[in-house]
């Protein structure tokens, strides 16, 4: 049975960082804060693709704490929570992940990130599903179908992972970048986004942009390759 119009409302996280602190980036004596590109080109492609009638909420841990990032899901009541984990904030996601599905039992819980995406085999109990390589896709395909049937079935979702770490089909790439549309950068405060160089005096206004994916090379050092 299909969710009515008014409850498609989605929610992005990006996890804190503990080795960022907080209190550092809030009153910018840090080297710089940079926005959740990732997140904002799901948030797009979401809009592109299954319309208007989404309500797509993005939560930055950068300036939130788990708390508060915890009370604001209380009040927007998602139905699906998409939180994006390097192996720097995995552990924040995890948790994030767990009490917000005791605060919204229904909600569908996806995992995906670099993490994932290398390690696809480790335990991701707090998630119903995880998602590895680019998210665009198959994030709208699993939004989709969870909405319109209040179920996944994860073998027809190239990308998708169970909670124990079984992979269905294999991810398959974004052939055509010019087919994304542009980063949701609506859905975040840019003015709190700085780098203190060149800036002298104060920190800078900042942002950043992606102009292709991925890496051609396979150096020993680096583990870019993987994803």
């Amino acid at each position: 049975m299909s969710l009515s119009a008014q409850s498609k409302r989605v929610l992005l996280i990006s996890p804190p960082f503990t080795y960022f602190p907080q209190s550092r980036i809030l009153t910018r004596r840090f080297n710089y804060a940079r926005p959740p590109l990732g997140l904002c080109y799901l948030a797009s492609f979401l809009r592109q693709e299954l319309g208007q009638g989404l309500d797509i909420r993005l939560l930055d841990g950068a300036f939130l704490g788990a708390g508060e990032i915890i009370a604001e899901a209380g009040r927007f009541r998602p139905n699906v929570v998409g939180i994006s984990a390097v192996t720097g904030n995995v552990t924040a996601a995890k948790s994030l992940a767990a009490t917000i599905k005791s605060l919204c039992p229904e909600a569908l819980m996806v995992a995906g990130g670099a993490h994932i995406s290398v390690r696809p085999q480790d335990a991701f109990p707090e998630f119903d599903l995880s998602i590895m390589g680019e998210g665009e896709k198959p994030f709208a395909a699993l939004i989709s179908e969870f909405l319109e049937n209040g179920a996944v079935s994860t073998p027809g979702i190239p990308g998708m992972v169970t909670p124990g770490g079984t992979e269905g089909q294999a991810p398959r790439r974004v052939e055509h970048l010019d087919s994304l549309p542009f980063p949701a950068r609506d859905l975040l405060d840019l003015d709190r986004y700085f780098h203190s160089y060149p800036h002298r005096v104060a920190p800078g206004r900042f942002t950043t942009l992606f102009t292709s994916r991925g890496c051609r090379f396979h150096c020993s050092y680096c583990g870019s390759h993987r994803l």
